[in-house]
């Protein structure tokens, strides 16, 4: 992970720390559609 990537964990680290619950959920929910679809790029990178 470079130092901007570290910055930014522990930038939005803070401010998720300061949300409702319900908006914690939401961006959860975001984060792993995110990580998915970056999953499925792989995936569809490593086929021959």
């Amino acid at each position: 992970m470079a130092n901007a990537e570290k910055y930014i964990v522990e930038t939005y680290s803070g401010i998720f720390d300061g949300l409702s619950s319900a908006s914690k959920i939401e961006l959860l929910e975001r984060l792993a559609k995110s990580l998915k679809k970056d999953l499925k790029k792989r995936e569809k990178g490593l086929q021959f």
